[in-house]
């Protein structure tokens, strides 16, 4: 597996862009609380990430409101994946509970 990473200025900061043989599996904030090992990003390089570079502009924005991007969630474990899928499942704009 080919890991590669780039960084994109955003509006919130500079976001790390994280990618296994081309597909986003990691979007990292600033200040992140347990930020990836260097290895773990792969080689450093601003080719490959065009496409999510530009849907995450538009989303700033204001112009887009979901994302069309193939994404990986290689790392993690079974409680997290079920979290992130949960998360997604959450409309735009809408916030809701833990509880819920």
């Amino acid at each position: 597996m080919t890991r590669t990473h780039t960084t994109f200025e955003s509006p919130i900061g500079k976001l790390t862009l994280v990618a296994a043989d081309g597909v986003l599996g990691g979007l990292y904030l600033p200040g992140h609380w347990h930020p990836p090992a260097a290895a773990a990003l792969g080689t450093g390089t601003d080719v490959g990430f065009e496409q999510v570079e530009h849907q995450l502009s538009e989303y700033f924005a204001g112009e887009r409101d979901s994302f069309e991007l193939e994404t990986t969630f290689a790392n993690g474990t079974e409680f997290q994946r079920r979290v992130w899928d949960l998360l997604g499942s959450i409309p735009y704009g809408e916030t809701t509970t833990y509880g819920e």
